[in-house]
C-alpha cells in the first residue's frame, strides 16, 4: 500500500511517480485517477493541473519556451570556413530541414531553411538559424549537437 500519512516535507513535490498527487488543502496522497481529494473532497487545484501537464509532457517543456518551435539558433562557428550547406548537412542528421517556400518551382527545388546572418558590411557572422519540419527535431538538436564543430567535415 501507499500509506496515508506525511504529505509534508516534500516541498513542491505535489506530483508523484505514476502521476499520483498530493492535495493542496489537506496534504492527503491521492491516486492519479482521482479528480478530487479522497479525504476533503476538494478538486485538484489549477496549479496542480498545470504541474501535471508538465510531467506528462516530460522533457519537451523542460527549459523550452515554446514546444511547437521549429527553429534553432546557432552561434560560435567560424563563418569563413562554414557555409549554409555545411550547417544543413550537419543538422539534417537529427531531422528534416524545412524548405523556404517559393512562388515558382517544385518543393524539392526550394532552398533549405538555413540562414547565416550577415553584419552591416554584408559579411557572414558566427550566427545562424536552422528551421526543421518537425518541432521534435528542433527540440532535440541543441542537446544532440551542442559543442559540435561544423568545421570538422569527414
Amino acid at each position: 500500500g501507499r500509506g496515508g500519512g506525511g504529505g509534508g516535507g516534500g516541498g513542491d513535490k505535489k506530483i508523484m511517480v505514476g502521476n499520483d498527487w498530493t492535495c493542496d488543502t489537506c496534504s492527503n496522497d491521492n491516486f492519479s485517477w482521482r479528480k478530487s481529494c479522497k479525504r476533503c473532497n476538494k478538486p485538484k487545484s489549477k496549479a496542480l493541473k498545470e504541474a501535471e501537464k508538465h510531467v506528462e509532457a516530460g522533457w519537451l517543456l523542460d527549459g523550452v519556451d515554446d514546444p511547437a518551435a521549429t527553429r534553432i539558433f546557432i552561434k560560435g562557428f567560424d563563418p569563413k570556413r562554414v557555409s549554409e550547406e555545411d550547417l544543413r548537412e550537419l543538422f539534417s542528421g537529427v531531422g528534416i530541414i524545412a524548405r523556404v517556400r517559393q512562388k515558382q518551382g517544385f518543393p524539392d527545388q526550394w532552398p533549405f531553411a538555413v540562414k547565416i546572418y550577415k553584419d552591416e558590411r554584408h559579411q557572414p557572422k558566427d550566427e545562424a538559424v536552422v528551421t526543421y519540419d518537425d518541432p521534435m527535431a528542433a527540440q532535440s538538436a541543441p542537446g544532440f549537437y551542442n559543442g559540435s564543430n561544423p568545421e570538422n567535415k569527414s
